[in-house]
This record gives C-alpha cells, sequence and structure tokens, in this order.
C-alpha cells in the first residue's frame, strides 16, 4: 500500500494562514488565522467569507441550492462583469457580520476560467480586507 501524505504548505494551498492545521515539528496544530490585515477578532468571519466564495453552487449534497454559481453564471464565456460583480458583492454582503462592503473589484481571466477578488469590508468585529484567487480546477491558483 502506497503512503499518504497531506501537503499543509500554505503556498500550495493559496491561502496563506487562512487554514485550520499545519504541520510544526512533526505535529499537527492549530493556526491563529491570522491574516495580513485583519486580527484576531475578524478571523471568524473572514474564514465564512473565503468559505462562502469559495462554495460552488450545488457543491454540498445537503445543500444544492447553496454556495456562488461561479460555473452557472460567473466563469462563462459571455458572462456579464457588472452582473457577476453584482453577485460576488451579494456573496460578500450575505455573510453574517459584515455590515458594509468599503471597497471591492472583481477580475476574470475567461481564457483560464479563473476569476480573482478583492474586498475591504466593515464588520461586527473590525475591518477585513482580502484577495481570493478562484479557478474551476479548485486549486485556488489563478
Amino acid at each position: 500500500m502506497a503512503d499518504l501524505s497531506l501537503n499543509l504548505d500554505a503556498g500550495r494551498l493559496h491561502g496563506g494562514s487562512l487554514y485550520d492545521l499545519k504541520m510544526v515539528n512533526g505535529d499537527f496544530v492549530l493556526t491563529d488565522d491570522s491574516g495580513a490585515t485583519t486580527g484576531a477578532a475578524t478571523n471568524g468571519i473572514l474564514q465564512q467569507l473565503v468559505t462562502r466564495l469559495r462554495w460552488f453552487l450545488g457543491e454540498w449534497f445537503l445543500n444544492v441550492d447553496g454556495g456562488t454559481p461561479w460555473l452557472q453564471q460567473i466563469l462563462r464565456h459571455d458572462a456579464d462583469p457588472s452582473t457577476v460583480d453584482a453577485l460576488l458583492q451579494e456573496v460578500i454582503l450575505g455573510t453574517p457580520g459584515v455590515l458594509v462592503l468599503t471597497a471591492y473589484s472583481g477580475e476574470a481571466n475567461l481564457a483560464k476560467r479563473t476569476y480573482r477578488v478583492s474586498f475591504t469590508v466593515k464588520t461586527t468585529a473590525g475591518v477585513v480586507s482580502y484577495t481570493l484567487p478562484l479557478s474551476i480546477s479548485g486549486s485556488g491558483a489563478a
């Protein structure tokens, strides 16, 4: 039987320290989820934002109506940029704890079927800024 391994290298996961586990000296430890522009109080809200944005519509069998319509409406050759931005802003603003979207930009590369979302929001816990590259391959690389 082949050995199995779990690569928790932040560079390969494309999420930096936003994941819950990392390997330290051969042991699994929980991360502090500290992002470059977030503090401890905003970590939970940032994680919810990223989860909601990375959740593809219909992906989870227990809630096929939940998720962001990446394949259905966003990563399409005929996608309208203003509609895409409106959909993503709706996902961001619909996240519990988010009060106001203060900055937003979205950039599509339809040839590679990727989308990069950058945003800053005021939340009940403070200000959160993040850039999230997304692709249909699921790798997160843009």
